[in-house]
């Protein structure tokens, strides 16, 4: 691995790892019932192939964490940028699977550059048009 790509990998967890946690604690609900939510996951990629096969790679690692269907979207400005849209059993589910080891470890082997963008989502309402 090259010096600077060690680097940005090693930016990258630390980022995570301080991120996490916090998140995690806006995300918490005392004594509410869990119920499903979406989750949206934005980032860069370093190479998408090179992306997409270790996310392909690790389907069995989201269903453990509760993962229960997620999609794949490029921008079409920037194919660099990655928008995943799943979703999970409950917001604590979702939470637990972002603060986990093999997934930091599985983003930083992917090429995700710099902290991904993760917003855990209940749903409000749902429209016809």
């Amino acid at each position: 691995m090259k010096k600077e790509n060690f680097v940005l990998v090693a930016l990258f967890a630390v980022c995570i790892w301080l991120a996490v946690p916090a998140f995690a604690a806006k995300d918490s609900h005392s004594g509410a019932a869990s119920k499903p939510v979406t989750v949206v996951i934005s980032h860069k990629v370093a190479d998408f192939a090179a992306w997409e096969k270790v996310f392909t790679d690790h389907a069995a690692m989201r269903e453990k964490g509760g993962c229960t269907g997620i999609t794949v979207y490029q921008s079409t400005d920037d194919p660099s940028q990655v928008t995943t849209v799943g979703t999970f059993a409950s917001a604590e589910q979702a939470n637990a699977f972002f603060a986990s080891e093999d997934l930091k470890a599985a983003m930083a082997n992917a090429g995700v550059q710099g902290p991904p963008e993760i917003h855990v989502l209940n749903k409000h309402k749902e429209y016809p048009h």
